[in-house]
């Protein structure tokens, strides 16, 4: 089973936290002057990192699920896996990730710990990225929802294509806690 983070609200709250909390530079491609980004650029970054669709934070939330529900880690061991993930051939937008995770899950309490360090990029008809991420999740499970706390920390450098086309670096943190999710519905309950 898969967390699937299309729930609107889910999406809402992780853009608005994205949002508050995104830090940008930029250049003009044709001179060294330095220049504002557009509000454009930074929704179109703020989506393209959280949505699955460009391999984002959603995606990579729903992967850590995925890890839990396998079954397969030992409790109370500490495990390192690396998780890869691409678009398919030919999709806009493009994506492709690669993090390495530890994880532990703790049986007596339900809880599943995991941090990930690794590098991203995707390609979208409106922006390009390449990034480097860390973060770190908590999913508590009780007999009919999770109960999930993130960190996420992207570094990288985008490349606009609308507008002035700006090339510019960015730095995104978004912190959730506490969001509770239906297991049978894997909807966002609050």
């Amino acid at each position: 089973m898969q967390l699937t983070l299309k729930n609107s609200k889910l999406i809402a709250s992780m853009l608005l936290a994205a949002t508050l909390s995104v830090s940008l530079n930029s250049c003009k491609k044709e001179n060294s002057s330095t220049d504002s980004v557009t509000e454009a650029d930074a929704a179109e970054l703020t989506t393209s990192a959280v949505t699955a669709s460009t391999g984002g934070f959603a995606l990579q939330v729903n992967s850590s699920v995925t890890v839990y529900k396998t079954g397969t880690q030992i409790c109370g061991t500490q495990k390192d896996s690396t998780i890869t993930r691409s678009s398919v051939a030919g999709a806009i937008p493009a994506y492709n990730y690669s993090l390495k995770w530890n994880y532990l899950l703790n049986c007596s309490s339900g809880q599943f710990t995991a941090g990930f360090t690794g590098s991203s990029s995707y390609n979208g008809l409106r922006m390009s990225s390449n990034d480097n991420s860390t973060g770190s999740l908590v999913l508590q499970a009780a007999p009919s929802t999770y109960t999930l706390s993130t960190t996420y920390n992207r570094t990288g450098n985008q490349t606009s294509k609308i507008g002035r086309n700006y090339a510019f670096a960015s730095t995104l943190g978004i912190t959730s806690t506490n969001m509770v999710i239906d297991k049978a519905t894997l909807l966002l309950m609050r």
